[in-house]
């Protein structure tokens, strides 16, 4: 994250004088580059108010590291919800000593950290579809039913689901539509937070990594707004912040040939 955070302040702080090449830059680059006083003496004394400021790398479009994104994702969901949620894990995966949790903690071992956040993810899931399944056993047989009924006559299935007396029945169970205000407002606090934590911490890191493994640019872009706040919230990641908004701003402002070039032709290793 530093060496983008550095570039980036370099593309966008370092100038140029148009007529004589000389360096001018904000006092925030005087340890990156040599530099010297304001631009306007110079200008007046040296070529008579002619010149201007220009960026000469302005040209440059930064990449960020999609491996380091992930790991420093990782890093920082381990830093806000240790004692939440992935403590309680890393004991059960027999991280005990200290040793063990400041290693769980760190995400030093990289693959064992993913392997730990598809478990949690897996576990919480699961114990959240188990209640939503006993309490709605009927009506998720009876869809099942009404579907594969359908299906055999060639029937498609009614957008607008309507009751008797013609008032609207919602959407069906066993859908996202049905199941999400039900998953909010039904469950105890405790399973309410465990899903808040699903969707808003565990999910987009599960969609930047399908889209690493399918070179899906839609996914990562999806995965990297997901997973922004998280960023705000671990004062150790704090480079990407700046990083993960300075790349979805530049890449919401590609000419959109220049887009469609990055995405056909960007593989990620």
């Amino acid at each position: 994250g530093q060496p983008y955070v550095k570039l980036m302040r370099l593309i966008k702080e370092y100038t140029e004088c148009s007529e004589c090449g000389e360096a001018f830059h904000k006092e925030s680059l005087g340890q990156l580059l040599p530099g010297t006083g304001p631009f306007e003496p110079h200008n007046k004394n040296q070529h008579k108010g002619r010149a201007t400021l220009k960026h000469p790398f302005s040209w440059v479009l930064l990449m960020p590291g999609y491996g380091h994104f992930q790991m420093n994702y990782m890093k920082a969901a381990l830093d806000v919800h240790w004692e939440q949620f992935f403590k309680p894990f890393a004991w059960l995966f027999n991280f005990r000593s200290q040793t063990a949790q400041k290693c769980a903690k760190d995400a030093s071992d990289t693959h064992k950290a993913y392997e730990m956040f598809t478990i949690v993810r897996y576990a919480l899931m699961l114990e959240i579809i188990t209640i939503y399944q006993e309490e709605y056993a009927t009506e998720l047989e009876a869809e099942k039913e009404k579907r594969e009924r359908q299906e055999l006559i060639g029937e498609e299935p009614d957008p607008k689901r309507r009751k008797e007396d013609g008032e609207d029945e919602g959407p069906p169970v066993g859908t996202w539509k049905h199941f999400y205000p039900w998953a909010y407002h039904n469950l105890a606090e405790n399973l309410r937070n465990a899903f808040h934590f699903l969707l808003n911490v565990i999910n987009p890191l599960f969609v930047f990594r399908a889209g690493l493994r399918k070179h899906n640019n839609l996914l990562i872009t999806a995965g990297m707004k997901l997973g922004l706040k998280l960023f705000y919230a671990a004062p150790r990641r704090y480079a990407y912040q700046k990083l993960v908004m300075h790349h979805l701003l530049v890449r919401s402002l590609l000419p959109p040939e220049l887009l469609a070039f990055i995405e056909n032709t960007q593989c990620v290793g």
